[in-house]
């Protein structure tokens, strides 16, 4: 089964990097911070520093060991350890602070449409060209473990169920997974 995460931001802090921190550290011409689209930055990269908020007025406000935010997925020190074996070739490790604490932000380089994995029979869209459903070929995506895809503009990020298991059974905290693949909001 194929799972979409999300940031658990009712418990957790979410996360982001800073316009300025990017253009200080990357220039002008890598817009990180935007673009959504896969891109390699490896070549240019340099430590971000991450920025955790709370996005709710909910407490408690806890810090994740691992979340999403606009296509990306940030890991701790701590979760990067535990998953580094699943994290499979096609991605890299983008390394970023928050503080003293290191961790990492996992960019997701493939996408479903690379290898053919966007499944038309289940990936509807509406009159106003708005995603209603989505479904993959898992046969097609199985040897990835994270992914990405054009029909939702590369902002979510979607996983194997042995990703999604590997994160349960550690007890990382910071996301929560979806079998609603479109994340439709209600």
């Amino acid at each position: 089964m194929i799972y979409r995460i999300h940031p658990n931001v009712k418990e957790y802090l979410h996360f982001l990097v800073s316009a300025d921190e990017v253009e200080t550290k990357l220039g002008s011409l890598n817009r990180f911070h935007l673009e959504k689209k896969p891109k390699s930055y490896l070549a240019n990269w340099k430590p971000l520093e991450v920025e955790f908020f709370n996005n709710y007025d909910i407490k408690p406000k806890l810090h994740p060991d691992i979340s999403v935010w606009n296509g990306r997925l940030y890991l701790s020190k701590k979760a990067y350890d535990l998953l580094a074996d699943l994290l499979g070739e096609s991605i890299e490790i983008l390394p970023v602070t928050n503080g003293e604490d290191e961790g990492s932000i996992v960019n997701v380089l493939i996408t479903a449409e690379e290898v053919g994995a966007v499944d038309s029979r289940l990936t509807v869209r509406n009159e106003w060209n708005e995603l209603v459903s989505l479904g993959f070929d898992e046969q097609k995506i199985q040897k990835f473990p994270l992914f990405r895809t054009k029909q939702d503009s590369y902002r979510g990020i979607y996983c194997s169920e042995r990703f999604k298991d590997r994160i349960e059974s550690t007890g990382l905290p910071g996301v929560v997974f979806s079998v609603d693949l479109a994340d439709i909001p209600a």
